[in-house]
């Protein structure tokens, strides 16, 4: 392992950019998601908690990439509005909606 205060810069935005938009699909309600009691595709728990683990993840990227990262989200946001898909949400940790947008 090679800390990360050793490893070159160039290395590091290109890998944790696509991590980061990698990881912000994967916390997006499904396009077709109308409520848990309808999705068949995803399961609730396994979900929640992709996006529970996700957060600190995404915090850490956003350390390393700054300026990099908030082009990075706003680039993955504008692509999903663009295709009619769900939100992706940018409160708790780059995915989760507030209380209360929860669907139960």
């Amino acid at each position: 392992d090679v800390p990360t205060s050793e490893r070159h810069p160039d290395l590091a935005s290109p890998l944790y950019g696509r991590l980061v938009e990698v990881i912000l699909k994967r916390v997006a309600y499904p396009p077709s998601f109308v409520s848990w009691e309808e999705e068949l595709d995803v399961d609730e728990a396994d979900f929640e908690e992709m996006r529970r683990l996700a957060t600190d993840v995404l915090v850490g990227a956003y350390f390393l990439m700054r300026a990099g990262y908030l082009e990075k989200l706003a680039e993955v946001i504008m692509s999903v509005e663009g295709n009619g898909g769900a939100g992706v949400g940018t409160s708790n940790g780059g995915g989760a909606p507030s209380n209360d947008q929860h669907y139960h």
